[in-house]
This record gives structure tokens, C-alpha cells and sequence, in this order.
């Protein structure tokens, strides 16, 4: 423990530094405000000190523990909640249970945790391992400025909650609660700034000349913050019980405005709720008198005129004053209103007279709930049985937003060797971000190892994936930088940018990185299009410790457009558009004129995004805003999504700013799509946006705008370069100069084609056009075939030509089982499932018996998995380890593609605690007799009926081989219970429809109709012929279309969707119906019916109609169907023709 303490001494020094600086100081510290503290007397006697000095970054704890039993087992329960500035919302942002005699083993299992038992340990005389002896500990001088602040935690009041609790015996031992709020200290614009550092020098203290050294973490230049400005104060009161007078003072200010009360009260208020005599003595006398607030907010719109309350209380003052904590949203605000007045603080309230002073606006507490706009806040007091309204006061104002500047990069470095300082400068936009370092090294570096991770970022953030990883000697590969060429491509980039030496050893000295542009550092063509974590660790092997980390965020997305749709539905709108360069990405651009012909006083628009499915038969709408644009261009910041567009917009037109507006002539030039600012919640899809324009007062549309397009990643082109063969690469620098981005897309560029065929069977020719360029080549293949082929199987390989032109390395190898039902459409009735092939148990019988059986069934769609569990003893505590692992290279490689460690007893009662786990949770318990919660009684239990092919897959999930792994583990006996591995692959099912009967039939004498069946038998190519003989004109024409599924042996029919369509209006707007499109845009292109009404008389066909081309909408359960088509003439009311398909869906696995 001496040893340890030793590592950790530290001299904080504090350097005051005079000279002008444009940056801040980036140190987050959390400031408390109050502690709670509760802990078991049977096991401890604590007691704490909280110093709390005027200075916020020099607070600090102090605990004396004293433990009177041993104690075996101790489990650490961390929870942080993020507070509004009212106290009236928590969110849970970071949980941790951790078993702390595991971790004590293994201080490495948890490195958030460990991160704050580093700094704890070198100031404590505490056990290092389980189990805890009875004695005397302290915890000295932690201060909160100085604990490590995770970087992804907000600037906002928080509540840290840890308790230490027992496994085994289900008991609290500790809790302790501390609120308080976090703080940036920084600088301002030419003012001296404070930076507080550590340098450990071993067992004695030292302070060491130099330079100062820092963390940046996510910090914030300026607080993001909403303060109220007033414009306007009403008040009235009734003199008979009160006499109010206010003053406002500094009405123009945005930060110093203050109101100022006196009050007079005349008569006595009571509580009449507490004293039952007071309410008859009220009848009899009005001396006394009883009080209630109504406190009322309501957003100002539509030409100042006052909405609905958008919040409301009704409040008993007397009993609020006895609890204050029944309302807290009025609490937070009763709060700083009692520092700042004389108030009485229970009822009765005897007359007397009162103030409120120095009531600053700017200074109020907020709900985070309430929107950048106008406002008007009411405060009516009632008195009396009668509830007479005696006060009443107003305040108009409107919420501003002070400005927000962000960034984020890590960077970690030991004062030992080396001190790194880093700043991101974001520039005039993404593409010009700048990084800027300066290094200096105190000793000489002999020998560096440098760990390059980089992850891809899914699932909103929360799930990190290890893509690539290099772990290079740096002196080696400073002499050698061809030994990887990946590195070398970056090391390239920065060597030119800076200072650094060329040869180990490295000198002391000070060294730079100067102007490193993110955009312009060369990108692999392998790297996938998502966010991603560049992390890099520089460590020393000798001394086994680091003294450099770096981490690196980032992402680009911008969208293109592929189509523009644009109606004009009224004449007050005349809009023509013009589309520039509709081939480029990044310079594909659009311009409008629009002329008003009369005056607008009354504008709406329906802002929607909606995003579409890889067929576009279904759009989810993402983004849906109703706008009053009147009340929006006065208050642009009341829909802060909407005016990210809106400022881009308003900077390239003169369109008018307020209302009314027109007649006149309006234009918007030079719109670039890819410069749209793009909120990063937004999927990167195809999407649809679209803008309606109504008129509320006229009830009727004005103008549709609908832009089709999607969102892409862009890298530079000097990334591109390294993707292209070396003729090519001299010429795209000075492409660069006028089209500086491209799309990523890796694309084959041939130099030359081998065919060999047997002569007997195929003679294949092939040629290939515009072999000297890039993307216009073409490949042409002429077959003609001697026999008949039945059969068919196809081998494709890739291989990577090394440098010398001749070896071969072999990357992929697929092996088709049939080409004849090889099926390339995907669609929305695709999904993935699993496939299993092999499962391993394993029990160990002291506690659990666990028997499995893996049944194929007819199909892969149909594999059913049966369990039966006995368990011997009670069990109160269970850990499950559940591994997902993707199997690569010929089945020899497992990559870990996701881990989750649980508390079983702890997500049973919370299962949304983890959303992933809890999806095929779900699944399970709905099959299962298992108990619901712990302890897990001894008896027998089942899990019956578990179709892999059932349960959800994640969508990130690839399609591979998988092995699923579950460790069930005992942490108190350290022993593992159950052990489950489950093999199998990932594949595409997709529904098929099979028609087993089809009915065609005509109702009337003027159309004949012929029906052709072709390989009826098989589910894949079975298809139809049909022939239609029209012999007079057909002037109207409706169908009715219903699809019935089929259930209960075929007894019930259910309605899944029925349409009833006019063909003749249909067929000129085939987009009028978007799921009847589906269907119609297949048959369209497989027959030569006319377009539009009237039918001529004539004969036509619809030939090879194949139901399993179909595109089948998501929603159509998989049961047999019957689909009705029914054709009727409304004006002779009469049906012309019926068309009835009897089948069923069936899933297709693995052959997409």
C-alpha cells in the first residue's frame, strides 16, 4: 500500500498566465452542493468532512471507515443523473453494478470505474482485496476537481448515487448521495488563465519547469444557455387585502433586467384546509382570509396573440409552504425568489408588510421543456371561499439563446517523457477543420510502440466495432516505413506538416504538428461509410507504461438529390425551377423564381422527411413539423431543426422575411444540396423530402414540393487516389483542383479478360469497350449452347496480384449450389434469419442439469430448439457472459463482433436495461416456465418450441456463420453453472407467393379470356400466360382489390387490405396508390394493355407472370391467401371480370 501511495504523490502547482490567448482553458470539474449519507451500523461506523470553500475547484472529502465484520462479499451499485437547472427532471446517463471483489482481482474489467479507484486508492488506506478485515481506513483529501470526468457526460446539475450492497445476504451497507453541477473553468479573449497540473516524481515531491500540460475532453467555450428577457409587466390587485407595488429596472438589458416588490398585506391569511372552525368563522367575519396561485405559461404566436396554456398549476400557498417539495417545478423557482425577499414561511400569514428584491431574469431557473419563444407567464392569487381573484400578474417576454461553440478530441499524455497539447480548430466548415500540437519531450526516448485502433460507431453510439488494428515498433518502422504501406500513407501526410525526427533515439526538445486537415489525410477504399474512433496509444516497452493517447470523432454525411417533383395547385403561386449539373455530387445545384400574385397574410407548411426502403415500396416519416410560416419568420429559433435549412436558404434569395407579403417576384439561387446541413440522427438512405403549402383561412393546398434523393459519405480525392491503378493517378490532381470530393465507391477496373469453354457443350465470345477508361467500360459476353444443360454450378474466386505481379493471394471463394434458382431481387419480404447447424451444452451437475435437443424439422425455416433444466439448489445470484462471434476464413477465424456481461437477477427485474438482450429475452419468456426473478428455486423447468429462424436479428449484424456463446457463472462461488454454444449462419428467407389455384373469368359477353399455366409445380418458376380479347370499347372501368389471409384450416378469412380504385384515373396517376404500385409497375412490364381509357377493342396479352417475382409489402403475415381482383363498369352496374389467386406464402432461405 506504501508503494502505491508513493506512485500517487503529487505537487499541484497553479501558473498564472498574462498573455492574450483566443483559447480556453478546457478543465470540466464538478461542484457539489449537498451530501447524503446512510451506511449499516452492524458493519460500519463512518463519518465524512465536505470542506467547502469559496473556491469551486478547491472542495474536497474526507472519510474515517471503520469496519466491524469481516465482510466476504460487496457488490458497487454507480448511478449518474443528469438534472435540468429546476431539479425537476432526472435522467440516468451512466449506470455500473460491479462486483467489487472481482474487480479488486482485476482493476482492469471496468476502466471507467478504474479511472476514479486510481485516483481514490492514492489517497486512501483501504483493502485492496476481498475479503474486507475489520479495522480502521480513511479516504483523505479527495477533491472533485480533481477526479477524472468522463468526456461523453453534459454540462448540466447532476445526482451521483453509490450504494454498496451485499449478493448474498440482499442488504444495503453504504449509500451515499451527492447533488451538485458541473462547471467549465475557462478564460475569456485576452485574460490570464489558470491551469491546474500534476507531475509525479516518485516518493518525493517535485515541481519540474516547463511547459503546461492538459486533458481536453468535449469541452464547450460558452454554456448553451436559455434566459429570460422581458419586454412588458402588467399588474392589478384588489386593495382590500393587498397593496403591491413593483419597479423594473435595466428594461433593455438582455442579462442585468430585475423586478423589485413590496407588498402590503391588510389582513391575516389562513389555512382552511388544516382548520375545519376557520371556514365557518369566515361566513361569520372577513378578517381572515385564505389564498391559492394559479401560475399559468403561454406561448405568444400568430401576430401576438396569446395559445393555449402550455403550462398550468394550481397551488394551496399554505400547504406548498409546509411541503415545498410537492411541486418542484415551483420549488425550483420559490427557491431564488426566498433568497432574495422577505417572505413569510407558513401559514397564517399575519398582515404585515413584505418584499421581493433583485429578482434577475437572466438569473431564473428553467424547464428544459420549454421552447425558444414568445411567452407570457400569469400569476393569479385567489382568496376566499369564493375564490376571488385579488392579484394578478403578468409577465411578456421572449427565451434567448446564448451562443454554443463545441468540439471534440481526447488526448491523454504522462508528464514523465512526454506533454502533448492539441486544438482542434473547426474552421469555416467540415472540410477546413486544422489540428495543431506541440510536443515536448523531457528525456530521451529510446524505443516507442505505437497501437493504431480504429472502430466503427453503430447503434446510436453505443456500439463500437474494432475494424482495423496495427501494433507497430515506431523506431523499426521509422527506418523501414514500407513495411506497412497502410501506415505509411498517413505518415506520409504528417511528416510533411511537422518537425518530428527521423530516427530513434528521439532528443529532448520541443517538436510540432502543424496544419493537419482531417479531409485531406489519404482514406483506405476499404473503410466503410459510418462514424468511427481513431485511437492511438504510444507506449513504452521498457518502463511497460504509456505516456500518449489519442483519440480522434469523426463523420461527414451530405445529401444528393436524384429527382425534383413541383406543383403549383393555386394561381396566387407561379414557381418555375432549373436544375445545374444533376451528374455531380457536390456541385449538383437548383434555382427558383417564384411570383406572387396577390398579398399572402396566411402561410402553413408540412415539413416531412421520409425514409425509403431499398424497393421504395415503404417510406417511414422520420421528420413531420405543421409550421405557421408567420409566426416562423418572426421566430426562426422556435423550430431550431427547420431554420438550419431556413438560414442556408435565406442567404441565396430574397424571399421576405416577414408577413404580409406580395404581390412581388421572389428567387432562390445556387441551393447546393450537398451544403444542406444534415442533423446526424438521420440514416444514411434514400429519402424523400417534401413541403405543402397551405392556406388555413382558405382551406385549400398552394404548392408541393418533393425532393427524391439520398445521403452519402464524401472523402477527399487524395483518398481516391490510392484506390486507382498508377496511369490513372497522374491526372487526378489537377481534377482535384475543380471537383475537390468524391463519393467512396470502390469499382473494378479491368485490364484484360480470360474465357476458356468446353467447345462441346458452349462457345462463349467476349469483348471489352473503352478499356482506357474508368467508369465507361463495358463488357460484352456472346454464348450460344450446344445442348441441353439441366444442371449448373458456379465457382467464384478473388484473389489480390502482389507486387511482383506474380503471387497470388486468395481473399474469398464462393461455391453456388444451383445457378437455375439463384434469385437476385431483394425486397421488403426480405429478412435475415439464422440457420443453425451445430449446439455444444455443457452443466456442471453440483447446481444444473441442462439437456437440449436441436431438431431440423422439413425445413430451415422450421428448426426447433427443446430444453429441459433441473436445478438441485437454490440460486441467488447468476452472471451471464453472452458472446456473439462471426466466423471467417474457411471456419478457422472468430472474430468477437459483440460482448455483454449481465447480472441476470438485476435484468430480470429491469429488462430494459439492455434494449439489445432484452429482444430475445422477450422471445424466450413467452416459451419458458423459468422464474422471473431470483432467487431461482431447486425443481424443473423448460424452454419448448424456440425457432431460430423466429428470433430478431439486429440489423448490424452481417450475414456470415456465427457462433453464440453463453457462460453462466456463479460470482459468489466463482463457479460456472451452464455453458451453451449455439453454431449456425446468418441468411436472407424471403416470402415467395405460390398460386396452387387461379381463377379467370369474365362476367360479360364483349371480353373474352384464355389462361396458360407453366411448370406449376415448383414454387420458384412457376408463371402465367394470360390472353384478353376485348370486342368493344371499354369507357369506365374500377377494380376492387382484396387480399384475404387465410386461418383456422381454411375456415376464416381476414381482410388485410382492401382498395377500391377508378383504373381510368389510376393509370395516368400510378403514384395516386403506392402500394397497388407495386403490383402494377410488374405487370406493366410484361403485357401491352393500353395506358389510359377508353379500351380499345382489341386482343392483348400479360405473359409471364411469375408470382414469385412479386414484391411482397412487409406487413402481409405468412399464412395462405386469397388475392381478388374484381373489374366493374359503375355505369351499367355490372361486373366485367373476376380474377381469384388461391396459394400461400413460403419462405426461400439462403437463395437471394
Amino acid at each position: 500500500m506504501k508503494s502505491s501511495l508513493s506512485m500517487f504523490l503529487c505537487l499541484i502547482v497553479v501558473l498564472h498566465l498574462s498573455l492574450p490567448t483566443t483559447h480556453a482553458i478546457v478543465k470540466m470539474v464538478p461542484v457539489g452542493s449537498k451530501i447524503d449519507f446512510h451506511f449499516n451500523i452492524n458493519f460500519f461506523n463512518i463519518s465524512y468532512v465536505f470542506h467547502q470553500p469559496t473556491s469551486v475547484t478547491n472542495q474536497s472529502i474526507e472519510f474515517q471507515i471503520e469496519i466491524k465484520q469481516k465482510i466476504k462479499d460487496m457488490k458497487l451499485l454507480l448511478v449518474y443523473h443528469g438534472m435540468t437547472k429546476n431539479g425537476t427532471v432526472s435522467s440516468v446517463l451512466l449506470k455500473r453494478q460491479v462486483d467489487l471483489c472481482s474487480f479488486l482481482r482485476n482493476t482492469k474489467s471496468d476502466r471507467l470505474v478504474k479511472s476514479m479507484y486510481d485516483y481514490i486508492n492514492a489517497r486512501s488506506h483501504i483493502p485492496t482485496r476481498c475479503p474486507f478485515l475489520p479495522g480502521c481506513y480513511y479516504m483523505r483529501n479527495l477533491k472533485l476537481a480533481d477526479i477524472p470526468i468522463p468526456a461523453f457526460l453534459p454540462e448540466t446539475d447532476f445526482f451521483l448515487e453509490v450504494v454498496y450492497f451485499s449478493g448474498v445476504r440482499s442488504e444495503t451497507m453504504v449509500e451515499l448521495r451527492m447533488y451538485g453541477n458541473k462547471h467549465e473553468v475557462f478564460g475569456t479573449h485576452f485574460a490570464p488563465f489558470m491551469f491546474v497540473f500534476r507531475i509525479p516524481c516518485g516518493t518525493h515531491e517535485c515541481v519540474r519547469e516547463g511547459k503546461v500540460r492538459f486533458t481536453y475532453k468535449h469541452a464547450q467555450l460558452l454554456s448553451d444557455i436559455l434566459v429570460i428577457f422581458g419586454t412588458r409587466v402588467e399588474l392589478k390587485n384588489s386593495f382590500k387585502i393587498f397593496n403591491v407595488s413593483y419597479t423594473f429596472h435595466n428594461p433593455k438589458s438582455l442579462t442585468n433586467q430585475s423586478l423589485d416588490f413590496n407588498i402590503i398585506l391588510k389582513r391575516d391569511l389562513a389555512d382552511l384546509k388544516r382548520d375545519a372552525k376557520l371556514q365557518k368563522r369566515l361566513l361569520i367575519t372577513k378578517s381572515i382570509a385564505a389564498i391559492q396561485l394559479v401560475v399559468s405559461y403561454h406561448v405568444v404566436a400568430l401576430n401576438n396573440t396569446i395559445q393555449n396554456a402550455l403550462l398550468k398549476r394550481s397551488i394551496d400557498i399554505c400547504f406548498f409552504l409546509r411541503n415545498p417539495r410537492s411541486d418542484r417545478l415551483v420549488k425550483s423557482i420559490f427557491d431564488y425568489i426566498k433568497q432574495r425577499s422577505y417572505l413569510p414561511s407558513k401559514c397564517p400569514i399575519p398582515a404585515d408588510t413584505y418584499y421581493m428584491h433583485n429578482l434577475k431574469l437572466a438569473d431564473m431557473p428553467l424547464p428544459a421543456l420549454l421552447p425558444e419563444t414568445e411567452f407570457m407567464v400569469e400569476l393569479a392569487y385567489y382568496v376566499g371561499i369564493r375564490q376571488e381573484i385579488t392579484a394578478s400578474f403578468r409577465l411578456y417576454g421572449k427565451l434567448i439563446r446564448l451562443v454554443a461553440v463545441g468540439t471534440k478530441m481526447e488526448s491523454n499524455c504522462y508528464g514523465k517523457l512526454v506533454n502533448l497539447s492539441c486544438a482542434l480548430q473547426p474552421g469555416l466548415s467540415p472540410a477546413n477543420q486544422t489540428l495543431n500540437c506541440d510536443i515536448e519531450v523531457f528525456r530521451e526516448v529510446r524505443e516507442i510502440k505505437l497501437t493504431a485502433v480504429y472502430y466503427t460507431v453503430a447503434l446510436n453510439k453505443l456500439v463500437q466495432t474494432v475494424l482495423l488494428k496495427r501494433s507497430l515498433n515506431l523506431c523499426f518502422f521509422v527506418r523501414n516505413p514500407q513495411s506497412d504501406r497502410l501506415v505509411n500513407s498517413v505518415y506520409n501526410y504528417v511528416k510533411k506538416r511537422s518537425n518530428l525526427p527521423s530516427k530513434c533515439p528521439l532528443a529532448p526538445g520541443n517538436y510540432y504538428i502543424r496544419n493537419i486537415r482531417p479531409s485531406d489525410v489519404p482514406i483506405p477504399a476499404f473503410l466503410p461509410e459510418s462514424e468511427f474512433v481513431l485511437e492511438e496509444v504510444f507506449r513504452s516497452e521498457a518502463r511497460h507504461e504509456n505516456f500518449l493517447e489519442f483519440r480522434f470523432y469523426g463523420k461527414l454525411l451530405v445529401a444528393v438529390a436524384k429527382k425534383i417533383e413541383f406543383k403549383t395547385l393555386s394561381r396566387t403561386f407561379n414557381v418555375s425551377y432549373k436544375i445545374h449539373n444533376p451528374k455531380s455530387i457536390t456541385n449538383h445545384s437548383i434555382e427558383f423564381d417564384i411570383d406572387v400574385t396577390r398579398k399572402i397574410k396566411d402561410l402553413r407548411l408540412t415539413f416531412l422527411y421520409h425514409s425509403v426502403t431499398q424497393n421504395g415500396t415503404v417510406q417511414t416519416a422520420l421528420i413531420r413539423r405543421p409550421i405557421d410560416i408567420c409566426f416562423f419568420l418572426r421566430n426562426p429559433r422556435s423550430d431550431r431543426l427547420v431554420k438550419t435549412v431556413y438560414d442556408y436558404v435565406n442567404d441565396r434569395s430574397n424571399l421576405p422575411t416577414r408577413c404580409p407579403f406580395g404581390p412581388g417576384s421572389y428567387h432562390a439561387r445556387n441551393i447546393r444540396t450537398s451544403d444542406v446541413p444534415v442533423p446526424s440522427f438521420l440514416p444514411l438512405a434514400e429519402f424523400i423530402l417534401e413541403l405543402i403549402y397551405y392556406s388555413e383561412v382558405r382551406g385549400e393546398k398552394m404548392m408541393e414540393f418533393r425532393l427524391h434523393g439520398k445521403l452519402v459519405r464524401l472523402i477527399d480525392a487524395e483518398g481516391f487516389v490510392k484506390v486507382l491503378h498508377a496511369p490513372i493517378r497522374a491526372r487526378l490532381p489537377a481534377l482535384a483542383l475543380f471537383c475537390p470530393h468524391f463519393l467512396v465507391q470502390l469499382i473494378p477496373v479491368l485490364s484484360k479478360i480470360v474465357v476458356k469453354h468446353n467447345t462441346k457443350t458452349i462457345n462463349v465470345t467476349c469483348t471489352i469497350s473503352n478499356i482506357g477508361t474508368i467508369t465507361n467500360q463495358t463488357v460484352t459476353f456472346e454464348m450460344v449452347m450446344f445442348q441441353r444443360l439441366n444442371d449448373m454450378k458456379a465457382s467464384f474466386s478473388f484473389h489480390v496480384v502482389g507486387l511482383d505481379g506474380d503471387s497470388l493471394d486468395h481473399i474469398i471463394s464462393r461455391t453456388s449450389e444451383c445457378v437455375c434458382v439463384f434469385v437476385a431481387s431483394v425486397d421488403g419480404s426480405i429478412r435475415l434469419v439464422a440457420v443453425g447447424t451445430k449446439m455444444e451444452t455443457n452443466s456442471y451437475e453440483k447446481f444444473i442439469n441442462l439437456s437440449c435437443a436441436f431438431r431440423p424439422g422439413l425445413s430451415l425455416a422450421n428448426q426447433t430448439v427443446n430444453c429441459a433444466i433441473e436445478v438441485f439448489r437454490e440460486i441467488k445470484e447468476i452472471k451471464l457472459t453472452l458472446t456473439y462471434s462471426v466466423v471467417t476464413l474457411n471456419k478457422l477465424v472468430q472474430t468477437v463482433l459483440l460482448k455483454r456481461s449481465l447480472n441476470l437477477c438485476f435484468f430480470m427485474r429491469n429488462p430494459q436495461s439492455d434494449r439489445l438482450v432484452n429482444t430475445v429475452y422477450k422471445y424466450i419468456k413467452q416459451r419458458n416456465d423459468l422464474p422471473e426473478r431470483c432467487p431461482v428455486a431447486p425443481g424443473n423447468y423448460y424452454m419448448h418450441n424456440m425457432r431460430p429462424s423466429d428470433v430478431p436479428i439486429p440489423s448490424f449484424l452481417p450475414e456470415s456463420e456465427f457462433v453464440l456463446e453463453k457462460i453462466f457463472r456463479s460470482e459468489v462461488k466463482h463457479e460456472t453453472l451452464v455453458e451453451f454454444r449455439f453454431y449456425g449462419k446468418l441468411a436472407f428467407v424471403k416470402l415467395v407467393p405460390y398460386c396452387t389455384e387461379v381463377e379467370f373469368i369474365s362476367k360479360v359477353k364483349n371480353i373474352k379470356l384464355s389462361t396458360t399455366y407453366h411448370r406449376r409445380e415448383s414454387v420458384t418458376e412457376q408463371s402465367f400466360d394470360f390472353g384478353v380479347d376485348i370486342l368493344s370499347p371499354v369507357r369506365d372501368l374500377k377494380l376492387s382489390f382484396i387480399y384475404y389471409s387465410i386461418a383456422g384450416n381454411g375456415t376464416v378469412r381476414n381482410v388485410v387490405f382492401k382498395r377500391t380504385v377508378d383504373m381510368c384515373f389510376y393509370m395516368q396517376n400510378p403514384n395516386s396508390d403506392r402500394l397497388l404500385k407495386v403490383v402494377y409497375d410488374y405487370v406493366r412490364q410484361r403485357t401491352n394493355l393500353p395506358k389510359r381509357c377508353p379500351v380499345p377493342a382489341a386482343s392483348y396479352y400479360l405473359r409471364n407472370i411469375r408470382p414469385a417475382d412479386v414484391p411482397v409489402p412487409a406487413f402481409i403475415p405468412e399464412a395462405e391467401f386469397i388475392m381478388e381482383l374484381i373489374y366493374r363498369n359503375e355505369v351499367k352496374r355490372e361486373i366485367m371480370v373476376e380474377f381469384r389467386c388461391y396459394g400461400k406464402l413460403i419462405r426461400i432461405i439462403g437463395r437471394i
